[in-house]
């Protein structure tokens, strides 16, 4: 297994099944024509495999990430402290994880992990560079949603499946021990 890297043209995308039939299609059909377009970015784990005298990168897991914003009245969930200082009207910047899915042939074996540290770190140095006040997640059902809740994030909507991981416990995840601690 490699690193997260963004998708091109040479990864082989035509075999990966990770069992959710939109999340297949996107990354078939779609996920290059919105990278094209500065839409999104995808970003993907392969596995190389030899098939006669070439190598074939074979996409087995892969994330799409888009900057954004959710609106202060969908924000009443979040804590006080994340959105003190924004203005009544001003958007809570966000970074959405807007899919994330591993072939079912790799689900387990830390391929899922690896793409949502890669994800916390993107979160991380961006929030650095820019306003960013959190990771937020749209569940593609209320199994993957409560999965979401059960590991930290919190619910923003429960009708359309949207979690949040706020940007000051990504902070404490990624900060170097040296300069969280006190001298």
């Amino acid at each position: 297994m490699n690193t997260p890297c963004p998708l091109d043209k040479g990864h082989k995308r035509e075999n990966f099944d990770c069992g959710k039939e939109a999340l297949n299609r996107y990354l078939k059909s779609q996920a290059r024509q919105s990278q094209d377009k500065n839409a999104a970015r995808t970003f993907v784990i392969c596995r190389n495999e030899q098939t006669g005298s070439s190598a074939d990168v074979a996409v087995i897991g892969y994330c799409t990430l888009v900057f954004g914003s959710i609106d202060r009245l969908e924000s009443v969930s979040l804590p006080e402290h994340l959105i003190r200082g924004l203005g009544k009207s001003h958007p809570v910047p966000i970074l959405l994880l807007a899919r994330w899915a591993v072939d079912e042939r790799y689900q387990g074996q830390g391929v899922g992990a690896t793409l949502l540290d890669f994800v916390i770190d993107i979160t991380y140095k961006a929030s650095l560079m820019g306003g960013l006040k959190g990771l937020v997640v749209d569940a593609k059902d209320e199994e993957t949603y409560d999965k979401y809740i059960a590991n930290g994030f919190t619910g923003l909507s429960r009708t359309q499946l949207r979690a949040f991981l706020p940007i000051d416990y990504i902070v404490k995840l990624k900060q170097p021990a040296c300069m969280t601690s006190s001298v």
